[in-house]
């Protein structure tokens, strides 16, 4: 679910935290995927990691993305979504069989070269509007504003 960009994710990331359901996320884009879980009873969440990069030049990319959604256009082929719908299904199982812990980290698989790696390391933030305690009055969260 793509649409609108950014505030797709964080509903559902919302209504999962809120009702203690794991979910899993992945972006797509002509080189590479990246995906991340979250486990709301172990983990941060994606606004955990949107919390991070929380930055000016950020912000005016999530803006772009907004005001342009209907031109943007995210090249892909369908064999690279096989590779990574293949490669989310290898992480989940792997979770699950071998309790292997792939929360807090952003992975991310190259399409170029089949390969895996850990692509950013993030942690529950205290100033998350999902999870955390602080108020966040941020520019981001106007910008991604959910009801």
């Amino acid at each position: 679910m793509d649409y609108p960009p950014y505030k797709a994710q964080r509903i559902v990331n919302k209504v999962c935290y809120e009702y203690k359901i794991p979910s899993l996320y992945c972006f797509s884009q002509r080189s590479a995927g990246k995906l991340l879980f979250v486990n709301p009873k172990k983990s941060a969440c994606l606004d955990c990691l949107l919390t991070q990069e929380d930055t000016e030049h950020f912000n005016k990319l999530v803006s772009i993305f907004l005001k342009n959604q209907d031109l943007l256009i995210t090249a892909n082929t369908l064999t690279n979504i096989w590779l990574l719908t293949s490669w989310i299904c290898k992480k989940w199982i792997d979770m699950i069989t071998k309790n292997v812990n792939y929360c807090d980290s952003l992975w991310r698989y190259d399409f170029d070269t089949f390969s895996e790696r850990k692509f950013q390391d993030f942690r529950k933030n205290e100033a998350c509007p999902t999870c955390g305690n602080k108020v966040n009055n941020s520019l981001l969260w106007e910008i991604l504003k959910i009801e």
